[in-house]
């Protein structure tokens, strides 16, 4: 029950990879706001920019319809705020 360091680098190199997938999506988010687009807009931002990156990481598409829907929920509940 002792995590190798070889897991411990594994695991500190997935959580960076995460973090900058993070700060891109913020940077994506932050300038959909700067340009003024509306939550259907950014929307669809989004889901471009994750089609494009789950396509390029070789990810099967249903993986798209996953992201699609948690998308959805989110503008959903942006709805509802206004």
């Amino acid at each position: 029950h002792e995590i190798t360091e070889y897991v411990f680098m594994e695991n500190l190199s997935l959580l960076k990879r995460e973090i900058l997938g993070i700060e891109k999506v913020q940077k994506i988010i932050q300038r959909a706001l700067d340009e003024k687009k509306s939550i259907s807009e950014l929307g669809e931002v989004l889901e471009g920019y994750f089609a494009e990156e789950i396509k390029a990481a070789g990810l099967p598409e249903v993986v798209t319809l996953l992201v699609n829907r948690k998308l959805e929920k989110v503008a959903k509940y942006m709805r509802l705020e206004d």
